[in-house]
C-alpha cells in the first residue's frame, strides 16, 4: 500500500507540474505574440516626425464623428471604410500635445486621443463578438501618440491624471465602446466647451436607469458597477452611494439616509457594442 501511494503520488505531482508548465508556456507565447503585434508600431515610432502645435483640434477625428455618430452610438460598419479614420490616426501619430499650455486643451488631448484609439481597434476588428468586446483585450493593442507606442487605456490614463473628486465630470466623455459606458460624442471635444459638454454627459448617464436606478417596490437604490471601477472619483463603500446620489438632480435623488433603502452596486455591466449599424433590441 504505501508503495502504491508513493506511485501515485509521483504521478499526480507529475501532472500538477506539467500543468504548471503548460500555463506558463502559455503565458509565455502570449507575451511573445503581443510583442510580435506592437514590433510594427515600435519600428515606426523610430521614423515618425513629431510636431507639437499650441493647440490641436482633431479635425479629421471631428468630420469622423459628425458624420457616423447619432444618439450616443457610432456606425462602425461605415466608420471603417473612411479615410478620415485612418487620416485620423495618423495625424494623432505625429502630433504632441507637449506645448500646448492650456490645461483644459491638454485634457481634450487626451479625451479625443482615448475615444479615437477606441474607435480605431474597434473598426479594426468589426463585427466583434459580445465575449471579446467584454474582454477588451484589443484595446490593447499599440498605436502612435506623438510619436510613441500607446494604447487606449494609457491614453485613458493620461486623461483622467487631469481629473478629481472635485472635478470628475470630463470622466463621462471618455467612451470604451460600450453601451454600458458614457456616450460618445457626435465631434471632438472642445476646451472652449469642455465644462458645459462634461456637465451634460455627466447628466446624461446619471439619468439613464440603467446607471442609477431606485426600486421602490423593493426600497433599492442600484448603482453601475462604472462607479466602483472609477472609485478614485466617488469613493468606496457607503461613499460611493452617497456621492453618486448628491450628483443627482434633486427630484431625483434617494432618501438614503431611510433605514429600509438598500444600497446595491448592479452585478451587470451591459457589453454590448454602441454600434449604430446594428442597434441593440429590449431583450438582448
Amino acid at each position: 500500500m504505501k508503495f502504491g501511494d508513493n506511485n501515485f503520488k509521483n504521478r499526480f505531482f507529475s501532472k500538477k507540474n506539467a500543468l504548471q508548465l503548460g500555463l506558463v508556456g502559455i503565458g509565455i507565447l502570449l507575451f511573445v505574440i503581443q510583442i510580435v503585434l506592437n514590433s510594427g508600431t515600435l519600428l515606426a515610432s523610430l521614423f515618425t516626425p513629431v510636431t507639437s502645435p499650441s493647440e490641436y483640434s482633431f479635425p479629421h477625428f471631428d468630420a469622423l464623428l459628425k458624420k457616423y455618430v447619432a444618439q450616443g452610438l457610432i456606425n462602425y460598419q461605415l466608420a471603417k471604410k473612411d479615410p478620415d479614420l485612418d487620416l485620423a490616426v495618423e495625424e494623432l501619430a505625429r502630433t504632441s500635445p507637449d506645448r500646448i499650455v492650456d490645461e483644459k486643451a491638454k485634457l481634450c488631448f487626451w479625451i479625443n486621443a482615448q475615444n479615437l484609439l477606441v474607435i480605431k481597434a474597434i473598426c479594426d476588428r468589426y463585427p466583434i463578438e459580445r465575449a471579446a468586446q467584454k474582454q477588451g483585450s484589443f484595446l490593447l493593442t499599440q498605436r502612435l501618440v506623438a510619436g510613441q507606442p500607446m494604447n487606449a487605456e494609457k491614453a485613458r490614463m493620461k486623461a483622467l491624471s487631469f481629473l478629481s473628486e472635485q472635478n470628475a465630470a470630463p470622466l463621462f466623455l471618455l467612451c470604451n465602446g460600450t453601451l454600458g459606458s458614457p456616450s460618445i460624442q457626435n465631434h471632438a471635444v472642445q476646451a472652449k466647451n469642455l465644462s458645459e459638454e462634461a456637465a451634460d454627459a455627466m447628466r446624461s448617464f446619471l439619468l439613464n436607469r440603467h446607471n442609477v436606478w431606485l426600486d421602490e417596490d423593493s426600497s433599492t437604490f442600484t448603482i453601475s458597477p462604472f462607479f466602483q471601477w472609477n472609485s478614485q472619483f466617488f469613493g468606496t463603500g457607503e461613499q460611493i452611494f452617497d456621492t453618486v446620489n448628491d450628483l443627482l438632480p434633486e427630484d431625483r435623488q434617494a432618501d438614503l439616509g431611510h433605514f429600509r433603502i438598500q444600497r446595491r452596486v448592479s452585478p451587470r455591466f451591459d457589453w454590448r457594442l454602441n454600434d449604430l449599424a446594428a442597434p441593440p433590441t429590449e431583450d438582448e
